[in-house]
């Protein structure tokens, strides 16, 4: 398992730990102070009723994990209760908290933020990995990894050497190193978010109509670690604009209705990036543990337009025709979506 996934896996025990065990003060004696001790004013219950803080108040290691935890993670009673109908009764639960219950679930904008976390958690691990997991086949043989590439490199170029003491043919031997190397470039690529830009004694810079662009590839042969960061960095920033992005897009399938206001469409929209960012994760998690299991990535691929239509019949009250004529506008508005987003960070990558 990864050491993303570790960390995230003891924060979330931490939490359960701490809540099963402080609750009373956190010191196991039951409160006295009949007062909030931030307000003073009288308790009528477990929670101030001017102030909102809690009774009851922790002065322990464990109830100080559990705050840590909870603040981080926000992983309490609501975040259960929502993560089942997130992914099986997405309508359900945007409906319901349209409709005001708000108290019951986290909030979209969590649910979005905590699906982010977990991407970037996930595929940081990922890209680090495909190189040193993917392998490249040459002439028949399929060694894996990187370092066992060049390490069979160099193997074959001593070989060569020796070949060429003896002034026998090493045509063969040649061909061999040539391609691996080439693949050592494809895999460089596959780990490398900006594509396949590589060290810059391997970039072959560019020239174009636009001389925007010709600046930026030229910028990312000649530091390509840089180009590296500044793709993640606005990755990481401009998540975000993911959502007001969707937003005009679901109005218009609904256009002009009294019935349904941008409020529902941002609600609707947010919950389902969320489950979608859900489905990035289990994909990468696949990868991650190295599991051949291609028909369940198609699987989980195909959870998302089921999803779609889920949503769109529950939030929306809708009947099965009136969903289904609607998702596939729906799917392709997805696709847009993420077209202009990408050239969004492209625009970002060139002029920063």
């Amino acid at each position: 398992m990864s050491e993303a996934a570790a960390i995230f896996g003891d924060a979330v025990d931490t939490a359960l730990l701490a809540r099963a065990v402080d609750r009373t003060g956190g010191d196991g004696a039951p409160p006295t102070n009949r007062q909030c001790l931030n307000c003073a004013t009288p308790l009528a219950g477990a929670y101030c009723y001017n102030c909102g803080q809690r009774g009851d108040i922790h002065r322990s290691l464990i109830g100080f994990a559990h705050d840590i935890a909870h603040g981080t993670l926000h992983l309490d009673g609501r975040f259960w209760r929502t993560l089942p109908l997130l992914v099986w009764r997405p309508g359900q639960l945007t409906r319901a908290y349209i409709d005001g219950q708000r108290a019951r679930y986290v909030s979209p904008i969590f649910a979005f933020l905590f699906a982010t976390f977990l991407v970037f958690a996930v595929f940081d691990q990922v890209l680090g990995k495909i190189g040193n997991a993917a392998d490249i086949a040459v002439n028949g043989k399929h060694i894996a990894g990187l370092a066992a590439n060049e390490k069979e490199i160099k193997r074959l170029q001593a070989l060569r050497a020796t070949f060429a003491a003896a002034h026998r043919p090493t045509r063969v031997i040649d061909a061999e190193i040539a391609g691996r190397r080439k693949g050592i470039d494809g895999l460089e690529a596959l780990s490398n978010p900006v594509g396949a830009i590589g060290e810059g004694h391997r970039c072959v810079s560019g020239h174009s109509d636009w001389p925007a662009l010709t600046d930026a590839i030229n910028a990312a042969c000649a530091n390509p670690a840089l180009a590296s960061l500044k793709v993640e960095t606005n990755a990481h920033k401009f998540t975000w604009a993911l959502i007001p992005m969707s937003l005009p897009f679901v109005w218009l399938l609904f256009p002009f209705s009294r019935s349904f206001g941008l409020f529902d469409h941002l609600v609707f929209v947010t919950y389902s990036i969320s489950f979608v960012m859900l489905i990035i994760v289990a994909q990468g998690l696949l990868g991650l543990l190295a599991l051949n299991a291609q028909w369940l990535e198609n699987l989980l691929g195909l959870a998302i337009p089921v999803h779609m239509y889920r949503q769109l019949r529950g939030t929306y009250a809708l009947s099965r025709r009136a969903a289904l004529w609607r998702l596939p506008l729906l799917l392709t508005f997805a696709v847009i979506v993420l077209t202009l987003w990408a050239v969004l960070l492209l625009a970002l990558l060139l002029t920063g």
